[in-house]
């Protein structure tokens, strides 16, 4: 019997146009976030939004911030080491999230301090979350904010009507991040996992940890290009000051490490100390608790950075550590009452 026989032309037909419009259902659910009845089954940061407002689960302590919160501060760990030091389960969630900055955390946090009320929020800084970066906006777009987000972002004064439509329009023809990367795992509330299988092995974390001067380079060129800190990020600061303090939680900030060699490489005219004098300005006149974490006593050895400035599993397990212990505990009740 020949292959026409077997397949007749209208059922490929059929066949072709259905799988079409399944991967365009697809497309259009995971660009819109439409999935609000699996968001534990996708990717994108409303699913980890859904997680952290989830009555099931212990929220003691949200870390917030960009990317560097995120590959940087592990819950797993820290919520080990507070059990020591506590005597008691404490819940850790961390929502980092890529091109997050001061104002898209103000955002995020306001979403979950509506729900919840954790003890303790602790807000990951560096020089880039604090400057006026389009691509970064649209960053936070294109993988985080859908629609519905928006539309309360315009209502608040956070972006303009014309910056939301046009960053959503964009977002929605990038390539998508389609529904079977569900089973690259759920989003956890760490990202042990995830990292785990992209960076293991001593050998890897070296070779990656050659690419530190391209990296300063890059990081020189799209960030601090003409330095300075802008206005409406230091407005967001204060907003997160008032959020948690209207909320009665308290707040850490906390300056994220570098690779010495990193910042060595990209900070020739003096943007470290510009931020440094910025966030301790602010520190006194908002009264806001900080810790450095890019001092010798945190830092973790100069190979645990994937490209000098995002820490790779091991150095994040250090620096978890050290904060938990030294910082976390004494700022939390031994008594879960």
């Amino acid at each position: 019997m020949s292959s026409r026989g077997r397949f007749p032309p209208r059922l490929l037909r059929i066949v072709g146009w259905s799988l079409g419009w399944l991967v365009l259902a697809n497309v259009v659910v995971e660009r819109l976030n439409l999935h609000w009845w699996a968001a534990r089954t996708h990717g994108p940061l409303t699913a980890r939004v859904e997680e952290a407002l989830d009555e099931d689960r212990k929220l003691d302590v949200l870390l917030i911030g960009s990317s560097h919160v995120q590959t940087g501060l592990l819950p797993s760990v820290i919520e080990e080491e507070l059990r020591t030091e506590l005597g008691r389960e404490v819940g850790v969630y961390n929502l980092g999230t890529p091109g997050a900055s001061v104002d898209r955390s103000a955002a995020l946090l306001d979403i979950v301090l509506r729900e919840r009320a954790p003890e303790l929020v602790v807000l990951g800084l560096c020089p880039a979350e604090v400057i006026e970066r389009a691509e970064m906006l649209e960053l936070f777009y294109r993988d985080a904010c859908p629609p519905s987000w928006a539309v309360r972002e315009i209502v608040e004064g956070r972006v303009t009507t014309t910056e939301a439509l046009r960053l959503n329009v964009r977002s929605f023809f990038r390539a998508p991040a389609l529904p079977w990367q569900w089973a690259l795992g759920r989003p956890g509330h760490d990202l042990d996992r995830q990292r785990a299988r992209q960076h293991s092995g001593a050998r890897v974390q070296r070779q990656r940890s050659t690419r530190i001067g391209v990296a300063a380079s890059t990081f020189r060129r799209e960030v601090l290009r003409d330095y300075a800190v802008a206005e409406r990020h230091d407005r967001y600061l204060e907003e997160i000051v008032t959020l948690t303090g209207s909320h009665d939680v308290s707040l850490l900030v906390v300056r994220m490490p570098f690779s010495p060699h990193f910042t060595t490489l990209a900070f020739r005219e003096r943007e470290n100390e510009t931020f440094d004098d910025y966030l301790a300005t602010r520190r006194a006149e908002l009264g806001i608790a900080c810790v450095d974490l890019d001092t010798p006593s945190y830092q973790p050895h100069h190979l645990d950075y994937l490209d000098g400035h995002h820490l790779m599993v091991d150095g994040a397990r250090v620096v978890s550590r050290r904060l938990a212990r030294r910082e976390l505990a004494p700022r939390l009740s031994p008594d879960p009452g």
